[in-house]
Formats: C-alpha cells, structure tokens, sequence
C-alpha cells in the first residue's frame, strides 16, 4: 500500500481546475493536456498526491496513460518510499513499461524521457559496476537524446541530460567520461541553464 501525500487534493475532483493549472502544473514536461476524461481524471490523482491510484489508473489505459503511470511511480519510489529494495522494484517495472510505451508510441517524448529517468533512478539503487555492466549509462544518454529530438522545449529532458553529463564525469572523472560516453562538465552547465530557463518556476529544474 503507497502513501498519499496530499499536496493539491481539489485537482483530485476537479478538472476544471486542473486544466485551469495544466500549463504551469506541466511546464517541465510538456505533457499535453489529455483529451480522454479517465486520463485526465488519473492526472488529477497524480497532482493529488495519491500516486498509487494515479499508476494505477495509467496501467489501465494502456500505452496512453504509460507516462501518467511512470511519473507516480518514480515520484512515489524517489521521494516518498523508505525501502531501498521496493524502490529498485519499482523502478525495475517502471523501465518496463515504459520500454513498451517507446515501442508503441515511438514519437511520444515523454515516453523516452520516463525510460531516461526509470533508468536513470534504477542506476542510482544498484552498484555502478552492474549499471555500466546492463549498459544503461548510453540507454539513458539515449532516451534523453530522443526526447530533446521530438520535444526541445523539453525543460526536465534538459534537467536530467544535464544531471546524466555531471552524473558520469562525477564517477569516473572528466577524461574517461568524455572518451567513453561523451559527457562533460560543460554539457552539464549547457542543459542546466536550458532548463532553468524554459520552466523557472518548476521545482524540478
């Protein structure tokens, strides 16, 4: 059973509300405003704070709420679980489903962003040896990459390439990192100040 963590409880039933709020609640990702009331319903679960049934509600839509059910779940496993093992769990299913989501819908940027950022999470929760080991540190260059490709006003697409760059150079030095996966500390600097300036007032960035 997840914990709620009720930070905006009206947009649990209202969705004038939330499409009122849509833009600014959106500013880093770029989600589009969802068309389908259920998806819509499941972003106001998520923005309610009460990610199991946002994640939930996007595993029962399939490919199109795959992004609503990935965000919760990496929200929920970063910042509110406790249990280092069910955290990896979760990210474990995270970067499955959102594998598939980038299958079906290959020019969805926001299905290669939450496979850069379950990805990206999961490395964060095993040894560096095993992460380089599974070759996720270019899968996640990758999906960012991809993402920036179809949306580059994507503000946390720039966030997490520019914590990718500083996440390589910080583990194996500047020199290795940049001859072995073309990251650098400038890099880093360069998608920062991108992000910061599409979404200022997002607490991602």
């Amino acid at each position: 059973k997840w914990t709620a963590f009720p930070y905006g409880d009206a947009y649990r039933s209202d969705a004038a509300a939330l499409k009122k709020h849509w833009a600014r609640l959106h500013a880093g990702d770029a989600e589009p405003l969802p068309k389908d009331a259920k998806l819509l319903d499941g972003w106001g679960l998520f923005h309610a704070g009460d990610f199991q049934k946002a994640c939930e509600a996007g595993v029962k839509l399939g490919d199109a709420g795959a992004a609503l059910a990935n965000k919760a779940q990496s929200i929920y496993a970063n910042y509110l679980e406790s249990d280092e093992d069910k955290k990896v769990a979760i990210f474990e299913a995270a970067m499955e489903m959102a594998e598939k989501a980038t299958e079906a819908c290959p020019d969805n940027a926001n299905a290669h962003y939450m496979l850069a950022v379950s990805r990206g999470r999961y490395s964060q929760f095993i040894n560096m040896i095993e992460a380089l080991s599974k070759g996720l540190g270019p899968k996640i260059r990758d999906s960012v990459t991809r993402c920036l490709e179809l949306q580059p006003d994507h503000a946390e697409g720039h966030a997490t390439m520019a914590g990718w760059n500083a996440e390589i150079v910080d583990k194996v030095g500047g020199m290795l990192a940049g001859l072995s996966f073309g990251a650098k500390k400038s890099n880093a600097e360069e998608h920062y100040e991108q992000s910061v300036a599409l979404a200022p007032a997002s607490p991602v960035p």
